[in-house]
Formats: structure tokens, C-alpha cells, sequence
């Protein structure tokens, strides 16, 4: 009984993402297949679809922003 509670408030206070977001997690997740990155890191993506990340090594930085500017995304900078 008090695991099925626990499901349920935990179920019912997930927060939803806005399609922005879900197409950033996605995108995000396409790109460290397509680019074998392994060294990346996914910290925050935001209400808008504005993805911070990290990485540990300067090879997959570049293939990972090539990657994300071919899916659409633009990056911090580019186009303000």
C-alpha cells in the first residue's frame, strides 16, 4: 500500500516538458550516439529548448556542436 502511494506521488509530480525540451533531450541523445561522445554531459536543458552541457575533451566538444547546429540547434552566441 505504501509503495503504490509513493508511485502515484512521485508519477503525479514529474514535471512535464515542453515539446522544446523533449526535442533538446532527443537531439542531445542522437548527437552522443552519432558522434560516439562519450565525455559529454548533459546538465540542464530549459524551458525554451536552450541545452548547457559540459565535456571532458576538446574532439567531442567540436563534434557535438557540429552535430547539434546540423539537427537545428543554434548555440549560445550564434544569431543573437
Amino acid at each position: 500500500m505504501a509503495l503504490a502511494v509513493a508511485i502515484v506521488l512521485l508519477t503525479s509530480c514529474a514535471a512535464t516538458l515542453t515539446p522544446a525540451q523533449q526535442d533538446s533531450y532527443d537531439t542531445f541523445a542522437a548527437c552522443q550516439r552519432e558522434t560516439s561522445s562519450v565525455n559529454v554531459r548533459l546538465v540542464n536543458v530549459a524551458p525554451d529548448g536552450s541545452i548547457h552541457w559540459t565535456h571532458y575533451g576538446g574532439r567531442e566538444e567540436r563534434a557535438m556542436m557540429d552535430c547539434l547546429r546540423a539537427h537545428g540547434h543554434r548555440l549560445q552566441g550564434e544569431g543573437d
